[in-house]
């Protein structure tokens, strides 16, 4: 149960196709009042952007706004616009613009659903129920407040279609506007994307969220919400299920706590379920997420693509309040340490290093 805190790196990379030499520079910027965004130096030349957003698309000056950009590889990104998508938070003037797309499917959820945080107010006897149709931010600005404060958000798409494995896709963009400059500005956004990434991180009363690592971008990316179910309700001997109960208890009291840190001991528990498929493990691993109010977290380091760094990375990145799962590890390595998987970059030093190295 690491306890740890921190956003995701990003890396953007933007490399447009060249324009044909009968295409000018203005058909590649919109500059205004004298803001350079592109810096071109030919034809075939890469172009290098130094500003976020065209200045030109903005209903307000930006000389007199402090912007901060968020990546689209950034787990802020979804939570921004599918905050912003909510009932009432954006704006009605600038609620013109939507995304709509077939919502996650939850595990244990109710029948009829919730529509509450669509775009749309809720009204349990209109019609037939909208939870299962997710609701996102579309293109525009959008102006809402936090704590009293005006913000405004550019949500933007950058370039033109590329290729990708799931078809071609347009690179998009957002950044975010606080009237002012300098770091109170920028600190007031600071506060709004924190307090955003502790909300998505809280349990709600019964459910528990489910993460997994994303190895591409190198963070927790949340995937569903399930219906957390009584440790009662796992088919295990009873002792079992009570001493489980009982250490976490003891594990999880501020005596325990005071005496890790008291001591520098690093503050987590590490329990080894084992047993045939269908014994109960997952069960038992998501009826005590339920019971003391943990997210879950799978990991499978027998992904081709998990090194030791990207296994690290991970742990060292766990949201708070989290259980890490990390499945079918015994299909790793064999007793005298050797590869099971030739495939996998993972080093039984590096699986060592992860989960008990210096500051894990």
């Amino acid at each position: 149960l690491p306890h740890s805190q921190g956003f995701p790196p990003f890396a953007r990379h933007l490399s447009p196709r060249p324009p044909p030499s009968t295409m000018s520079a203005d058909k590649w910027a919109v500059l205004k009042d004298g803001a350079s965004s592109i810096a071109s130096q030919g034809d075939g030349v890469p172009k290098t952007r130094t500003c976020s957003f065209d200045p030109s698309a903005l209903p307000f000056d930006h000389k007199t706004h402090t912007g901060v950009e968020v990546q689209p590889s950034d787990q802020l990104f979804s939570l921004v616009l599918s905050h912003l998508s909510k009932y009432g938070t954006v704006v009605e003037a600038d609620a013109t613009s939507f995304r709509m797309s077939q919502a996650e499917k939850t595990s244990g959820g109710s029948k009829h659903g919730s529509c509450c945080g669509g775009a749309a107010g809720c009204n349990s006897d209109a019609g037939p129920s909208l939870g299962n149709i997710s609701v996102s931010l579309g293109l525009g600005v959008f102006r809402f407040s936090h704590r009293g404060q005006e913000l405004r958000a550019l949500h933007q798409q950058i370039g033109d279609p590329v290729g990708t494995g799931c078809g071609a896709q347009v690179l998009s963009g957002l950044v975010l506007f606080r009237e002012g400059v300098g770091p109170t500005a920028a600190r007031v956004i600071q506060e709004f994307l924190s307090e955003l990434l502790a909300e998505s991180e809280r349990t709600a009363k019964n459910t528990f969220q489910v993460y997994r690592w994303h190895i591409k971008y190198q963070f927790w990316q949340r995937v569903s919400r399930v219906v957390a179910r009584p440790v009662a309700s796992v088919v295990l001997p009873a002792e079992t299920s009570q001493m489980l109960v009982d250490d976490l208890e003891e594990f999880l009291s501020d005596g325990t706590a005071q005496f890790y840190q008291d001591h520098g001991i690093p503050y987590k528990r590490s329990y080894l379920f084992y047993g045939v498929p269908g014994a109960g493990k997952t069960s038992m691993i998501q009826a005590l997420a339920g019971k003391f109010g943990r997210n879950l977290c799978y990991l499978s380091p027998t992904h081709p693509e998990l090194s030791d760094d990207s296994l690290k990375s991970a742990i060292e990145k766990v949201p708070d309040n989290a259980i890490v799962v990390l499945e079918d590890v015994d299909a790793l390595f064999g007793k005298g340490r050797e590869k099971k998987i030739h495939q996998s970059p993972l080093t039984f030093s590096g699986l060592l290093n992860a989960l008990d190295g210096v500051g894990n």
